[in-house]
Formats: C-alpha cells, sequence, structure tokens
C-alpha cells in the first residue's frame, strides 16, 4: 500500500460499527507492506445530540485505529452536491456549516501528515 494515510469512514450505526472490526485488521495487514501507514476512523453522517452517535464515539476510542477530532454531520448538501457533481464548496452560503466540517477535517489530517497525531476532541 503506498498511502500515507488510510481513512475509514463510519457511519454511526450497528453494521457501521461492525464492520469497523475488519477494517481495523486490513489496516494491520496492510501495515506489514507499509509500516509508515496511517489511519485514522472519520465519523460520518453524524447527529451528534442523538445517542448513537454518542455511543459510537465511545466505542471508537477504543479500536486500534483512532478516532479524528472532527466529523461530518448529516447534512443533505452533502448530497447534493453530489447530485450536481460539485463540492460542498460551490453550493453558496447554505453551504456553510459543510464548508466548516470539511475544511476542519481536512486541516486535521494535514496535520496528521505533517507529523501531528489524530484522536478524540471533546467538542
Amino acid at each position: 500500500m503506498i498511502a500515507d494515510l488510510g481513512l475509514v469512514p463510519v457511519i454511526p450505526s450497528p453494521p457501521d460499527l461492525w464492520a469497523s472490526v475488519g477494517i481495523t485488521k486490513l489496516i494491520e495487514n496492510a501495515r506489514t507492506v507499509n509500516e509508515d501507514l496511517q489511519a485514522v476512523i472519520v465519523l460520518n453522517q453524524c447527529q451528534p445530540q442523538q445517542v448513537l452517535t454518542k455511543d459510537a464515539m465511545e466505542i471508537l476510542k477504543d479500536f486500534q485505529v483512532p478516532l479524528a477530532k472532527n466529523r461530518l454531520g448529516d447534512r443533505a448538501v452533502y448530497r447534493q452536491s453530489s447530485l450536481y457533481g460539485t463540492t460542498v464548496h460551490d453550493m453558496g452560503a447554505r453551504a456553510e456549516p459543510a464548508i466548516r466540517e470539511v475544511t476542519d477535517l481536512t486541516e486535521e489530517l494535514l496535520g496528521i501528515l505533517d507529523g501531528g497525531r489524530p484522536g478524540i476532541e471533546e467538542k
């Protein structure tokens, strides 16, 4: 594996959490070829106030793959931008919260590649 950083998107739902267990094993196997491979779990389609999201965050803290500080919300604008073949950055003012999420996540990932460490930060 040539990648420097592997992203594991996880929706806070039981099936995604169960699948994440297998992904961690794949990452371990990939590290036999690429010892420097870093990986981070990114919560996607989050609804921060829901109990399931909070439970998923607690469960994922115990995984061998760290959980990103930043996460992506469950926003219609993500689906709309895909429909139009654009990014949320092209969707105007209504996409500001999504743009902020993407920008914050991007900065975190670039920081990881620059030697930083991923991990949960309570918001």
